[in-house]
């Protein structure tokens, strides 16, 4: 077992592209071809592999912006793969602002669906739900 002493581990070490909202928009992609991730991303080596995950349609909404890292985290599995410790940086979701939802409300009206991760402040998530509302997504929306 490891102690929080500040020694170094020997580990295997995997890196991913990940995010929910990332992950689900490949998911649908790779299943019906047509998704747009509307999401912000730092301008360093991450971000890059985010965008490049994507074809070019998919990621057209994508913020890069240089004030914050792309979002990221480490995790540290134990050998069943069990989750011991999570810490991450995700202070670039603060880029997707009210007004930049508003700016793509184009796609939410279009959107046969749309999938919320929810690392966005709450009046990001509210403006996302009245587009959503008024535009009736999927059908009906209600906020819990």
């Amino acid at each position: 077992m490891f102690q929080l002493d500040g020694a170094t581990y020997h580990a295997n070490v995997n890196i991913a592209g990940g995010g929910v909202g990332r992950n689900i928009a490949e998911g649908i992609w790779k299943i019906y071809g047509d998704v747009r991730l509307v999401s912000a991303v730092g301008t360093d080596q991450n971000g890059d592999l985010i965008k490049r995950l994507l074809p070019d349609h998919c990621r057209t909404p994508v913020l890069t912006t240089g004030d914050h890292p792309t979002a990221n985290c480490s995790i540290l599995l134990d050998n069943r793969g069990d989750c011991k410790l999570c810490v991450g940086d995700m202070s670039v979701h603060g880029a997707i602002s009210v007004d930049w939802i508003n700016s793509h409300r184009d796609l939410i009206r279009a959107a046969p669906l749309v999938v919320l991760d929810a690392n966005v402040s709450p009046a990001t998530m509210e403006a996302i739900f009245e587009l959503c509302v008024q535009h009736q997504k999927p059908g009906e929306c209600g906020l819990i």
